[in-house]
């Protein structure tokens, strides 16, 4: 049976941005190979901060694309999913039991929605 599936890739990152082009190189690598249509990192802002210097500004995902030919994706602010604590206020850091568990919510939320989708196959991949 051959299915066409929507490949969206969702990234939980925060201290190791580097999680995200790894799985993606390791994706592009595999017999056949599995691209991304749709790409999504769930973060808190101090994460977000963290993957723009580390990733966006020195432009990773350019470079990794030429070098290896995989197909280009940007990172823009609708790529982020930034967590929010019970009363709607942006997390900065995940410090308290309660914002844990706010970030897990967050986590099991947004991957239900997407994989309500029958057409759609996600690749997760979590880091702290």
């Amino acid at each position: 049976m051959n299915h066409n599936f929507k490949e969206v890739f969702i990234f939980v990152a925060g201290a190791t941005p580097q999680i995200i082009t790894e799985t993606i190189f390791a994706l592009a690598i595999k017999d056949p190979p599995v691209y991304a249509d749709e790409l999504y990192i769930i973060t808190t802002k101090t994460g977000k901060k963290r993957i723009e210097e580390t990733i966006i500004k020195q432009q990773i995902p350019k470079t990794m694309c030429e070098e290896y030919n995989i197909p280009s994706f940007i990172l823009t602010d609708e790529s982020f999913i930034i967590v929010k604590d019970t009363s709607g206020i942006i997390l900065d850091d995940i410090r308290s039991r309660e914002e844990n568990e706010a970030t897990g919510d967050a986590i099991t939320s947004f991957i239900r929605e997407k994989a309500k989708d029958m057409n759609t196959c996600l690749h997760c991949s979590l880091a702290d």
